[in-house]
């Protein structure tokens, strides 16, 4: 994992400076939005919904870095949710996500890609808990305290500025992009440049 950190911590390093100095913040960005968690992964009912869109809210805010390259721009960014209950009503969530994208804009469009950290907060109280398991019913340990899992993913993300008070934007976090199994969380969001 540490090896993951030192090539994000020199991706952002090489961005700003490798290609020019890193000039004074220009834009500063604060969003507010919507994020469904693994998107088409998450069995939502008895019956086998998945889920492929949920209301969890998310939060962000970004700064940008003009590069001497015409239309191209370091944004690290930092989103998060607020702490809430996850599927499971014993267990709360909570996530943080920090991506420094390379951003081109055409026009009214900027598009970004990037490596992102997501870390995700599980917090609960132990105990046990009944569910259904095939025609009958189990009881199943829950962990007392807290937890966190870390993860490495890519990054894209893509918005229009209609005025400067609304900026859509809709980013996408691709887990296990070294693997057959990906999963993607998505957010859709509504930014403002200050």
């Amino acid at each position: 994992m540490r090896k993951i950190f030192i090539f994000i911590f020199i991706y952002t390093i090489y961005i700003s400076n490798a290609l020019s100095s890193l000039p004074l913040p220009s834009n500063f960005h604060i969003g507010v939005g919507n994020i469904t968690h693994f998107a088409g992964e998450i069995q939502t009912d008895e019956e086998g919904t998945k889920n492929y869109f949920e209301l969890n809210p998310y939060f962000n805010g970004s700064i940008d870095f003009y590069l001497r390259i015409q239309n191209l721009y370091v944004s690290p960014s930092l989103g998060l949710t607020l702490p809430l209950d996850a599927k499971d009503e014993l267990i709360t969530r909570f996530d943080i996500f920090f991506t420094p994208y390379l951003i081109y804009t055409w026009r009214n469009l900027s598009m970004g890609v990037g490596p992102g950290i997501a870390v995700t907060y599980y917090l609960t109280d132990g105990g046990t808990q009944t569910l259904r398991n095939g025609t009958s019913s189990s009881d199943f340990f829950m962990p007392d305290g807290s937890s966190y899992t870390q993860n490495i993913t890519l990054n894209l993300s893509a918005k229009i500025k209609v005025a400067k008070i609304f900026q859509p934007k809709i980013e996408t976090f691709i887990y296990n992009i070294w693997n057959n199994k990906r999963a993607v969380s998505y957010v859709i969001s509504w930014d403002v440049q200050l």
